[in-house]
């Protein structure tokens, strides 16, 4: 057979090796036999094979280990791995050791090149990010002097009885504050995915937050004829965690479910998810998402599609730094959803954060 086999006595001393790993290392069979192996495998690679080896005659478990084998064709070491498994007799006591040698050299090198590249792409990432996040910052400081400048020129032509200014000076603190909410948006992911982002833990009662987050949202809901309902779980109290970003996710979840839903219905219910965790579950009779929707939901700069980005706006960055606001603090969030039939959004977290 093409496959290297070899056996092994009980006590685990090779007794056995077929003539593919005597041609491969081009060593005499007699030579291999014993301890004999360990000069046909690396030297770094020995005491690991020995370790898993002692460990398997103790257990009686499987034997696998990845080690580099000689081959004398090119006289260089090739990554192989080695499995091995206990035959027993009927009573159940190991008579011999069957095992194998596979060459798995090249599925190591593109292991080792995907490594690399996974390293480069996650450097320049976080390059990107960084830049992101400076350059936000750098562009808050004008903007705010921008809708500060334009809130003063609002207020003195009010005075002055210049309504067609104030209409257009109105337009530009729109387009100012919008701008704003973007930069933001973008220095927190920024933030997220440099590793920049610190948590400021405190404890806090739910209710409280919940409330003024409805509130926050009720103007939008009421654009789309929408009703907002709260069921709130009796033994929830307080929970010790970042409270603003626990407030910056839920108006996210909530948002989107008032601006992606018109004339419906949306439930906001938080209740104890055993005892450790809290449940945020947002749910609405929007518009739903299909499963190839769902699949890019959570990615930075992503809608479920271009046609929702034209029909409701946004960035697609709201999810995105929700859900990483979650696994920061231990949790996560997840989605149900149905194309047509609306969606819910679940936001778990730990009842307690831990710090780090």
């Amino acid at each position: 057979m093409p496959q290297q086999v070899w056996t092994a006595q009980p006590s685990g001393l090779l007794d056995y090796v077929n003539e593919q790993v005597v041609d491969y290392c081009r060593r005499p069979a007699e030579v291999l036999l014993g301890a004999g192996w360990a000069s046909i495998v690396h030297p770094d690679d020995v005491p690991q094979a020995v370790a898993r080896w002692t460990h398997s005659l103790q257990t009686g478990e499987p034997y696998e280990v990845e080690f580099r084998l000689f081959r004398a064709a090119d006289e260089q070491y090739r990554w192989h791995l080695g499995r091995a498994v206990a035959l027993r007799s009927p009573s159940g006591e190991i008579v011999k050791w069957l095992g194998t040698n596979t060459d798995i050299h090249d599925r190591k090198l593109v292991e080792a090149e995907l490594s690399v590249a996974k390293a480069a792409a996650d450097a320049a990432n976080r390059a990107k990010s960084a830049f992101l996040a400076n350059m936000s910052h750098e562009l808050r400081t004008p903007l705010n002097a921008i809708i500060g400048y334009s809130e003063m020129v609002m207020e003195e032509a009010e005075d002055a009885g210049f309504h067609s200014v104030v209409r257009d000076v109105r337009k530009i603190h729109a387009a100012g504050k919008r701008l704003l909410e973007l930069i933001n948006a973008v220095l927190d992911i920024s933030k997220v995915e440099a590793g920049r982002m610190d948590l400021h833990l405190e404890t806090f009662a739910v209710a409280p937050l919940v409330e003024e987050v409805l509130t926050v949202i009720d103007p939008l809901a009421k654009r789309n004829a929408n009703n907002v309902r709260l069921i709130m779980d009796s033994e929830v109290a307080s929970m010790y965690a970042d409270q603003a970003k626990v407030r910056q996710a839920l108006i996210n979840l909530v948002g989107n479910a008032c601006k992606f839903t018109t004339k419906g219905e949306i439930t906001v219910k938080i209740g104890m998810r055993g005892t450790e965790d809290i449940s945020f579950a947002v749910t609405d009779t929007g518009i739903g998402m299909t499963p190839e929707q769902t699949a890019k939901l959570f990615e930075p700069f992503s809608q479920a599609d271009h046609a929702i980005s034209r029909s409701f706006g946004g960035t697609g960055l709201g999810l995105a730094i929700s859900r990483r606001f979650a696994k920061m603090m231990g949790g996560d969030i997840s989605v149900e959803t149905e194309a047509g039939r609306g969606s819910t959004f679940t936001l778990v977290l730990p009842l307690a954060v831990r710090a780090g």
